[in-house]
């Protein structure tokens, strides 16, 4: 056992450590008991090392601040946060997520039931972004699938990168410019295959529309079974993300279903959906559609491939003009 293993400790004087489930560069986490409700939790611990810094402890306090506004199934719950009185190591017991991990079922998942998980993802981004909370790193690494007799359902976990926008209550969190700044002008964080551009640019302030873009990609991910952009170092990963168009669906995946990820990827934030829940209605559709047995008759859902921007419209229709004119000239020539 290292030295600085807790397994066996008690910590906040609550929750004893049996298990280390992982370790990262912030901290650790431990599988306890809460001796106050006999309930097994999960404990993350901060490094000592890394508590010296004053923006990491911060960031660390900001994602208890994240969870403890949280109040959704689709989201793991915070229990209790403090500083430990025999280590002065700052902890955060949250409840224990059983399930599969989303990243060993990429590519296994059939076409509807990834529609549902990624409703249920949904759902959960409309709960954290009405409690002015952008996650700003969902990924299938973040994301437990639970099965159960009432369906898929999952539980987004490590708000270690949230955003917390302080809002009034009739405030849009769209357009809201009194947020928590800890993110320093050009820092890039998160995982390169799952950051939108804004993101990986570090320009402006991340939006609704950056989680929709991991949903995105996501969903890419958990049909295609494999990232949507990906190569040998994050910097190309980075370079994919701003500038290459988002890669097709399989064609046998619904063109409704194909249209809905092409419009979450779209690289300007405004050419997205503004809300996720814009994309969870459209999904739940999609859901019932999946669910209910093909009928004759028209189409009762349609999702349109996403707008074309203004400049690209002139860009192409300056093309069509010249291409008509040239024809023209060509058809001339040949009198």
């Amino acid at each position: 056992m290292k030295a600085d293993d807790l397994s066996g400790a008690t910590v906040g004087g609550r929750f004893e450590c049996t298990e280390l489930l992982g370790e990262g560069s912030m901290g650790a986490v431990y599988r306890a008991n809460d001796l106050l409700t006999g309930d097994v939790v999960a404990v993350k611990v901060m490094h000592g090392f890394v508590q010296k810094s004053a923006s990491f402890r911060e960031r660390f306090q900001q994602e208890a601040m994240a969870l403890k506004r949280l109040a959704d199934p689709g989201c793991v719950r915070l229990i209790e946060s403090g500083v430990d009185e025999h280590t002065g190591k700052l902890f955060m017991a949250v409840e224990f997520a059983p399930g599969e991990d989303l990243l060993a079922l990429r590519g296994s998942l059939s076409v509807p039931e990834s529609i549902e998980v990624a409703l249920r993802i949904g759902e959960a981004l409309v709960a954290a972004h009405s409690a002015g909370i952008l996650h700003r790193d969902l990924k299938p690494e973040n994301i437990k699938l639970v099965r159960s007799e009432r369906g898929l359902g999952v539980k987004v976990l490590d708000f270690g990168l949230a955003k917390v926008i302080d809002i009034d209550p009739d405030e849009d969190i769209t357009t809201t410019s009194r947020r928590r700044h800890l993110t320093k002008a050009g820092e890039i964080l998160g995982t390169p295959q799952y950051m939108a551009p804004e993101l990986c640019e570090a320009k402006g302030d991340p939006t609704p529309a950056t989680d929709l873009y991991a949903l995105g990609l996501v969903l890419f991910e958990m049909i295609e079974g494999h990232p949507a952009f990906d190569g040998r170092s994050p910097l190309e990963i980075l370079s994919k993300q701003i500038s290459e168009p988002p890669p097709a669906l399989k064609t046998d995946v619904p063109a409704d279903v194909r249209n809905l990820v092409a419009w979450t990827l779209q690289k300007d934030p405004n050419d997205r959906p503004q809300t996720a829940e814009q994309v969870v209605e459209i999904l739940e559709r999609l859901h019932h559609k999946a669910a209910t047995p093909a009928t004759p008759g028209p189409a009762q859902l349609s999702v349109e491939s996403p707008p074309v921007r203004p400049e690209r419209a002139k860009i192409w229709a300056a093309a069509l003009v010249g291409i008509i004119v040239l024809l023209m000239l060509m058809a001339w020539g040949m009198r």
